[in-house]
């Protein structure tokens, strides 16, 4: 704890004026450049890391090898472990979401397998892409099958 209170005193609370302005700058300097990177990778993984995971899906469907399945996989695991680690940020979705969101959880869920089901049996749908649509599982494992 002493090496903290020292450098908080060498830093902000320097004799030399001119040491003292040059690291609050540099301080404030890499406060902005790590803001700024988080900001600029959170729009990367957005915008730009969806659009490459749809390509590399359908590379993996055109050719059938396994290890274009694999790699297709293999990204698309770590493009939405990325987004939703980025969502822990998102104070507004855990805060807001019951104003914006009337239908409970429950029905929510109950009226996606309806549909998903309803789809099945009336054709709109093959047994393989309703089975694997379903279940969580499924959608993150859906390259590979």
């Amino acid at each position: 704890m002493e090496g903290l209170k020292e450098g908080w005193n060498e830093t902000w609370n320097n004799q030399d004026e001119n040491i003292r302005t040059i690291r609050q700058a540099n301080l404030k300097q890499f406060v902005g450049d790590l803001t700024f990177y988080v900001i600029i990778s959170m729009l990367i993984a957005g915008l730009l890391m969806a659009d490459w995971d749809k390509e590399l899906q359908k590379e993996a469907k055109e050719s059938g090898e396994f290890g274009d399945a694999l790699k297709a996989t293999a990204f698309k695991l770590v493009r939405t472990s990325f987004g939703q680690s980025a969502d822990d940020f998102n104070w507004w979705m855990s805060i807001g979401s019951p104003l914006i969101e009337w239908n409970p959880f429950s029905l929510s869920q109950s009226t996606y397998l309806l549909g998903r089901t309803w789809n099945l049996v009336f054709g709109d749908q093959d047994f393989y892409t309703g089975v694997v649509n379903s279940f969580a599982a499924g959608k993150q494992m859906k390259p590979l099958m």
